[in-house]
């Protein structure tokens, strides 16, 4: 009801007012809404009190739709030694602040209070606030330093860090730390110890020699696993002994260090060079091989080889070969150097004592073309198949006595035996048969000597073999102290005819053999062709 004013009207008793009774109705329907408002509508409520400027009420006195000061900021509510105590407000109650409510709190049912848009929560001054900087970001600010002290800080999503994060405890994450690119991780006095490339790659600045295990630039209590290539700038220690270098996927080549002696490469495994084919190799308990496709080469001022050296193929030596061992040799197996097979010298061959050769039939060859040699007879001498050329001849020739005998003999002469001198018996007949046809024939000689005269019905022939055989020459020989007797000189056959004289001396030549035939030449010898003794 709306508050009712009494009409007095413009003068008094002019009859222009309200009437007793209408003003008496206004009074009563005024004091009964005061009455009905403030208190029971009989009776007003205890604790309301009224001075000239003041009006108290001692506890809640009546419902106010809305309660308003007579201007803006006309009206303190309470004042700083007359509080308020608590303040009631229903669900979605909003205090509004400022001339133009630019800033409320809100009441939101059962969660709390919400301050609207980016309004701050302003705490000493304006540089350290709380507020919703945008939809889903909330700030904290202080100009100096926001410090939040608990047991444990419990951050459930990412932190992003603008500054320097300083910890003066133990950092524990469950999740992941990420710096930005090419950013650093490092201590107070080494900030940039690590650094992270935008592409990932770590890098410890610190230059920190390394002596140990636990000094460095990097130093690791536990193992370490490289998934891919590992580059070391310098020197690589394994400090410990009997420490394994391992290679392969299964470890099935290892280097193994040997404490005070070296290293140890496992089982048959090789230390290969260049490709497969040239390695060192244990290639038993006992035995190390060096192998390679075609040239081993060792290269010092001496090569020291303390054991016995065997080589199945070919030894070149761009130098001296030299043996200081002095074994005398006696035979083929023993002597200071020794070769299963033959043995080949380009030039001078000098032997300090004898040279021995060992076998029966041995032969020395001589010429480019192998064409003269000496040859050694079994029990008899030695041959050759050309001439002994000498101003003075201080050794006997062989001599051949099987035909100075007074019984009838018939034998051959062999090429062994060229040069030898063939002693005649001239008591009984006697046939004398040169070497069979032969290719090596040429060169052969014999020289005869009659020591008994030829009886006068008794000859000894010497036969050319093959049939197509032929002797050539002159005969005038010189005997003894007799006269030369005349010589059958016909085809293939050479005869000393009967009543030849002792002293007499011949010499039979082969000139050619084709090895069917050969040619052969007769000359008599006007002084002695030996000494006999």
């Amino acid at each position: 009801m709306a508050f009712q004013s009494l009409d007095l009207g413009t003068s008094a008793d002019d009859g222009t007012g309200d009437s007793l009774r209408v003003g008496g109705d206004k009074i009563n329907d005024n004091f009964s809404e005061i009455y009905t408002l403030l208190g029971t509508g009989t009776a007003l409520t205890s604790g309301l009190s009224a001075t000239a400027t003041v009006v108290t009420l001692s506890s809640a006195v009546g419902t106010f739709t809305t309660l308003t000061p007579a201007a803006a900021d006309g009206t303190a509510l309470g004042s700083a030694s007359l509080e308020f105590s608590d303040l009631f407000l229903a669900d979605g109650a909003v205090i509004n602040l400022g001339s133009d409510q630019d800033v409320t709190l809100t009441h939101v049912a059962d969660t709390g209070i919400l301050l609207n848009s980016t309004r701050q929560l302003q705490f000493g001054d304006s540089g350290t606030y709380i507020h919703q900087s945008a939809d889903g970001v909330l700030d904290l600010v202080s100009d100096t330093e926001i410090e939040i002290n608990a047991t444990t800080i419990d951050i459930n999503g990412n932190v992003d860090v603008s500054g320097t994060y300083t910890g003066a405890g133990l950092m524990t994450t469950g999740g992941n730390i990420v710096i930005p690119n090419a950013g650093n991780i490092g201590s107070v006095s080494d900030t940039n110890a690590i650094t992270i490339s935008s592409g990932g790659v770590v890098a410890v600045t610190a230059t920190t020699a390394n002596t140990s295990a636990s000094d460095g630039a990097l130093t690791v209590a536990g193992g370490l696993g490289v998934a891919a290539d590992a580059s070391i700038g310098d020197d690589l220690r394994l400090i410990s002994d009997s420490a394994v270098l391992s290679f392969g996927a299964d470890s099935d080549t290892t280097l193994t260090h040997t404490d005070g002696s070296g290293l140890t490469l496992n089982s048959t495994n090789k230390l290969m060079f260049n490709d497969a084919s040239q390695f060192i190799q244990g290639a038993s308990a006992t035995v190390l091989d060096i192998a390679a496709t075609d040239e081993i080469e060792l290269t010092a001022t001496l090569i020291d080889v303390v054991g016995n050296l065997a080589g199945s193929g070919t030894g070149t030596f761009g130098g001296i070969l030299k043996t200081d061992d002095t074994t005398a040799a006696t035979s083929t197996t023993d002597g200071s150097l020794q070769t299963d097979g033959g043995l080949s010298v380009a030039a001078d061959a000098v032997i300090g004592d004898d040279l021995k050769l060992l076998s029966d039939g041995a032969i020395i060859t001589m010429g480019a073309n192998s064409e003269i040699n000496l040859t050694h007879v079994h029990d008899t001498g030695i041959t050759t198949n050309g001439e002994f050329t000498s101003t003075v001849i201080r050794a006997r020739k062989p001599i051949k006595t099987e035909f100075n005998t007074s019984s009838a003999v018939t034998a051959s002469l062999t090429a062994a035996e060229s040069g030898a001198t063939v002693l005649i018996d001239g008591t009984e007949n006697n046939i004398i048969n040169l070497p069979a046809a032969a290719t090596t024939n040429p060169g052969l000689i014999y020289d005869f000597v009659v020591l008994t005269a030829v009886a006068s019905d008794k000859t000894t022939i010497v036969n050319i073999a093959g049939s197509g055989g032929n002797f050539v020459g002159a005969l005038s020989l010189a005997g003894g102290t007799a006269a030369n007797a005349v010589l059958d000189n016909a085809g293939d056959a050479f005869t000393f005819v009967n009543s030849t004289v002792i002293g007499s001396r011949a010499r039979i030549t082969c000139l050619t053999d084709d090895g069917t035939d050969g040619v052969w030449q007769v000359e008599s010898l006007a002084s002695p062709i030996a000494t006999i003794d």
